[in-house]
């Protein structure tokens, strides 16, 4: 009985329905690919992680669509959570690359796992393709801690470019 009464409490909580509108609106999502980012690294903020996902998608749009990238409407859009902030910082996220035939899309993914060797050697990077039965159970574990009121505030989206912060250092 205790479980159930705990269990139930939560599903009703703000921070339940703030979770299952998430996994809803990434259902609805046109996000086609999963990744997980892993780091590997000991100290490493919330920060530097969304510092270092940006700067892994800027490069990987900066190589598949040019260097005038942040001109074009079309580019790698995503949306991002940080999980276990205190040990094993990771993220997980839903993505829609920039361009959308299989041949691009296949490239993006070689070329994003290329970059993230590149720009983390000491992590490792999953990408996995989902189709529409697969996009609520993906939704639902890339929020699972999406309750959890650190974890929903380390959360990140792009969904358009940027032009203010698209500058990348170094060339593929």
């Amino acid at each position: 009985r205790h479980i159930k009464a705990v269990t139930k409490s939560k599903k009703n909580s703000i921070n339940g329905r703030q979770q299952r509108a998430m996994r809803r609106l990434l259902c609805q999502s046109k996000y086609d690919h999963m990744i997980t980012w892993n780091f590997n690294r000991k100290n490493f903020t919330v920060k530097q992680v969304q510092d270092t996902i940006n700067e892994w998608q800027k490069q990987l749009d900066r190589k598949m669509l040019g260097r005038r990238f942040y001109k074009k409407k079309q580019g790698t859009k995503f949306a991002v959570f940080v999980e276990h902030i205190d040990s094993n910082i990771h993220a997980h996220g839903m993505v829609r690359w920039g361009l959308g035939s299989r041949i691009k899309q296949l490239q993006y993914a070689l070329c994003a796992e290329t970059h993230w060797a590149d720009l983390m050697p000491s992590g490792s990077i999953c990408i996995k393709k989902i189709n529409m039965r697969e996009k609520h159970r993906v939704a639902s574990y890339c929020t699972k801690d999406f309750y959890f009121e650190r974890e929903r505030d380390a959360a990140f989206f792009k969904t358009k470019v940027d032009n203010k912060t698209a500058s990348v250092k170094r060339r593929c």
